[in-house]
Parts: structure tokens; sequence; C-alpha cells
């Protein structure tokens, strides 16, 4: 790199330090900062309480609930002022580096707890089977990925402290007053309560994003922040219960894309049963289909119902399925195994779709870079992605004269909104 391409980038690196420093001294911005990195700092601390077994599900629901509600708020409001202060977003990355490494100290803390039913051998091995899965995603979505690693730590994160905390405070009273064995508690409200929850993350995101008129992620981004909740939340559930049965070669392919995924044999047939990270991801996918593309696409509103319609029957027959005591079992259980082709439907949408997506979002991104740059992301590719993204998004199907509306690749950068990334470190 010649001298003529450092001095541009010494000069932009002491400008933002500067702009960081008037920007943190200001009263209502530095108390912004405190709020926020004391608000993710309790929510995690407390979640971390509750899986040592000091404090009750219901009061650190109600705790973390509460502090997570403002620390979204102070990111919004900080967000609001990162289009025009540089400052703005390092504050912000500020107190989500914070919350991240105050989440991983936690859930290390609360290992030995954790793992006391099924052990820490059990729990490495679900562990590895998960990230298997999701390097593999991570490699397709490459091409058109917008968000940076720390946004999928925070949701594997969240699938794992707090919507597993949640999902029991739902769940258990109801499977407490009609029983372990009960099929309507088990098989039935289980899934939907669960699948709802471990939907949510990805739904606020996307609501957040779509308000974004420059700026807008991939779908193939949401299946992989959704497959991240599934996975923290599928390897806190299974460390819970002592479970581990995935391998990578029990269901053949489907195994070495998606080890963590089991079989089972009831009804005299084998069943497979996905797992919290397909069955999320496929969730995901349809939830960034159905509100990114719904202004260009006419039945893309129809892809959140069907993957969760999907993802819930797959669901409730595994669920049903571990309460069954008779050799042929409820007719709507055999009905949807029927239906979602033992268990198979999820990971041929999911894998269909993300090939499709990707394609499509591909076509329209058309980024440069090196490998290396795919796989760190800097800001200004980032930037660029999202902004070609958006504008396919909102681009009508086709024009008044009947014409295939014009690429997004052809279409004008937002030198404002690029340049708005950078410089950043």
């Amino acid at each position: 790199m010649g001298a003529e391409s450092v001095q541009p980038t010494l000069r932009g690196t002491s400008s933002s330090s500067s702009s960081f420093r008037e920007l943190f001294a200001e009263p209502d911005n530095r108390r912004a900062a405190l709020i926020g990195g004391f608000s993710v700092a309790l929510s995690v601390c407390t979640l971390a309480a509750r899986l040592l077994g000091l404090l009750p599900r219901g009061l650190t629901v109600v705790i973390v609930i509460l502090a997570s509600a403002v620390a979204v708020r102070v990111a919004l409001w900080f967000s609001k002022r990162s289009a025009s202060s540089l400052a703005s977003a390092r504050i912000s990355r500020m107190i989500a580096y914070a919350g991240l490494c105050t989440a991983a100290v936690s859930i290390i803390a609360s290992l030995p707890v954790v793992t006391r039913n099924g052990g820490f051998g059990d729990f490495t091995t679900d562990l590895l089977q998960h990230l298997w899965t999701l390097l593999l995603l991570a490699v397709l979505a490459a091409p058109v990925r917008t968000l940076p690693w720390r946004a999928f730590i925070g949701a594997a994160f969240a699938g794992y402290l707090a919507v597993s905390q949640l999902a029991y405070l739902i769940g258990r009273p109801v499977i407490n007053s009609l029983g372990q064995a009960s099929t309507l508690a088990v098989g039935l409200y289980v899934p939907v309560t669960e699948q709802l929850l471990e939907a949510l993350p990805v739904l606020i995101f996307v609501l957040i994003a779509i308000r974004s008129q420059r700026q807008r992620p991939s779908a193939v981004d949401c299946a992989l922040f959704a497959a991240w909740v599934g996975a923290g939340y599928a390897i806190y559930e299974n460390a819970e219960f002592g479970r581990v049965g995935g391998s990578f070669s029990g269901a053949g392919a489907i195994s070495f894309l998606f080890p963590s995924s089991t079989t089972q044999t009831v009804f005299l047939t084998t069943t497979l049963v996905a797992g919290h990270m397909v069955w999320d991801a496929l969730v995901g996918l349809g939830i960034g289909v159905s509100f990114l593309y719904g202004h260009r696409y006419r039945l893309a509103w129809l892809a959140a119902p069907v993957a969760f319609l999907v993802a819930l029957a797959e669901h409730c027959v595994t669920n049903s399925l571990s309460v069954t005591v008779t050799g042929t079992g409820p007719f709507v259980v055999r009905l949807l195994k029927t239906l979602t082709l033992n268990g198979h439907l999820s990971v041929f949408l999911l894998v269909a779709g993300l090939i499709l997506m990707l394609l499509i979002e591909w076509r329209a991104v058309r980024s440069g870079g090196d490998i290396r740059q795919w796989i760190q992301l800097p800001p200004p590719l980032a930037g660029q992605r999202s902004s070609r993204l958006a504008r396919l998004q909102l681009a009508p199907a086709a024009t008044s004269s009947g014409t295939e509306a014009a690429p997004a690749s052809r279409l004008p950068e937002s030198p404002v909104l690029i340049d708005s990334f950078r410089g950043t470190p």
C-alpha cells in the first residue's frame, strides 16, 4: 500500500476517534451508553443467577424482559444517530461487545449446573454438531451476508439464555397441570409456545430492519440468524435433559449436513427429528422472504406461515412420539407424519429455499472482495450489500409497461449510506 493510500486512512481514523470522544463527552450520549451497558449486564447476570439456581424463573424472566427492553430502546436511539455519527455506531458496538462477553462468562460459569444430567462430554458433542451445521450455513450465506458475526453469536446467546427460560416459564405450568404424558400439553401446547418464542428474535430483527428504506439484510441473513437462535435453544435443552443422539451417518446425507438431527422409529416407520436449529432456520427464512420481499413478489407473504406450519407440524409429531404408548398413535399425528414426509419436509424446504434466495440475492449484490473479506465482512462491503438488497426488495416486480424492473445491481450506489461505514474499525 502506497503512502498516498495510508494517509487518508490515518486521517479518517484520527477524525473518527475525535468524533467518538466528542460524542461520548455529551451528557445525553454518555448517560444512554451507561444505561444500555447496565441493562445488558443486568439481563445477562440475572440469567446466569437463574442457571446457578439463585433466582426463581418468574422473577428472572420479568427482570430480563424489562432490562432487554431498555437495552433495545438505547440501541435504537443510537442507531438513529449512527447515520450521521460514526462515534454513535462505535458506542453501540461497545455495548454489544460488553453484553456478549458478559453472556459468555455467565454461560461458562453455569456449565457445571446445566450439564449435571448429561455430563460435559455430551454437551461438547452436541455443541460441535450444531456448530458444524452453522459453519456450513455461514459458508453458503457468505456471498450475501450483511450481518456481523457478533449478531449471530448474540442470537445464539439469546436462544440459550433467554428463550429457554421463557419457554420453561410458559410451558411448565401446563405440563404440571395436564401431566407429562399428556399429548395436548407435550404434543401441542409446548411446540406452539416454543416455536413462537424462538421466532420472536428474528421477527423483532426483521421488523426493525424493514423500517429502513436504504439498507436491509438478506433473507439468507434471517435464516442464519434464526438458526443461531435455534442452536442456542437446542444446546441448552439437550444439556438440561441430558440427551445427545445425533451423528454424521444416521440419516445419510442429511446427517452430514445436520448431524444434530436424530431419528425415531415409531408407528413402524422411521421419522427424522430435524431439531430446533433446522425448524428455526426455516421459519427465519420464511419471515425474511415474507417481510423483506412482500413488496416485490406477490406470493411472498405465504412463505412465513407455510414455514411456521411445517416446523410446527414436525415439532408436534416429535413431541407426540415421546409420549406415545401405543403402536398406532393418534390419527392426527400419523397424518402429520405423512404430510411432513416423516420429518424430512423441513430439511427439503430449507435447503431449496436457501439455494433459491441465494441465487436471487447474489444477482442483486454482485459484491467484490476476496474470500477473506467475505468472512470478515468489513463495514463498507456490508453497507454496499445492504444498499443493493434494499433496492432489490423495494423495487416493483414490473414497470408500468409490463417489463421487468432494472436489476438492483445496476442502480447507482448510495454514497451517503456507504460513506457512513468507511473508516469503521
